[in-house]
């Protein structure tokens, strides 16, 4: 009887609780290019000021050696800008690089090593 009661109380709690409402966001635009070498382009524009340009290629290391049983080896580069406003109004930009070194960010809102 306790836990019904407890389970009416927590149910009734929840469903008073205010609902949040979040605008609809909607894609402006989107690219996807992608040539099956390891080069690709991505990007979209959202209608709550998101943006997203990414980029990428495949740099090779070493070629296969079937003779030796060896495979190719290589690195992808990307690099990309992601913007977007916070809930406060303000504007983020971070741009990164991700290759062999690994991920790279810069922002203005990013601590500074």
């Amino acid at each position: 009887m306790k836990s019904t009661l407890i389970f009416v109380l927590c149910l009734a709690a929840a469903l008073a609780a205010p609902q949040v409402k979040y605008p609809e966001v909607r894609t402006l635009s989107e690219v996807n290019e992608n040539d099956g070498t390891g080069y690709f382009k991505s990007s979209y524009s959202l209608t709550d000021g998101t943006n997203r340009d990414e980029s990428g290629s495949y740099t090779p290391l070493s070629p296969a050696d079937p003779s030796r049983n060896v495979e190719a080896t290589g690195i992808q580069v990307m690099r990309g800008v992601i913007s977007w406003v916070a809930p406060d109004g303000t504007p983020f930009t971070l741009e990164y690089i991700a290759d062999d070194k690994g991920f790279r960010p810069v922002g203005s809102h990013l601590p500074r090593k």
